[in-house]
């Protein structure tokens, strides 16, 4: 199911973008290895992610887990995270690539202060 991107890509991709034949654009989709991400931010994490899964630091990689937001038992939302995986001590980890921009949205704040109250879960913000 999962792709890699080899290093001659990466660097090809990487190459592409410092030469302005991508658009920096926010807003500007990235496709590694036939999935698309919403930035060149967070398609470089994914690939960062898979190295640490192939050496065993972590594992359990999922993409784009969907969390449901409930208040009082009543469905009110839902949180989707960029990235899901155990740590090597078996903690869950949920990640979430933001520019220093989109980190500031109201609704992203308030949905990452519910999944600490519902779940538990502390939200670890990758900055762009």
């Amino acid at each position: 199911m999962t792709e890699h991107l080899t290093a001659a890509q990466f660097r090809e991709l990487n190459k592409a973008e410092k030469h302005g034949r991508i658009p920096r654009s926010s807003k500007a989709k990235r496709t590694v290895g036939g999935i698309v991400f919403d930035s060149m931010a967070e398609a470089k994490r994914y690939v960062l992610l898979q190295d640490m899964q192939r050496a065993g630091v972590i594992s359990h990689l999922t993409l784009q887990p969907k969390y449901q937001l409930l208040v009082d038992g009543s469905l009110v939302g839902h949180y989707v995270a960029d990235f899901e995986y155990l740590n090597a001590t078996g903690q869950l980890i949920v990640e979430d690539v933001k520019s220093s921009f989109t980190r500031k949205d109201p609704l992203y704040r308030r949905n990452r202060k519910h999944m600490m109250a519902q779940y538990g879960i502390e939200v670890q913000e990758v900055v762009r």
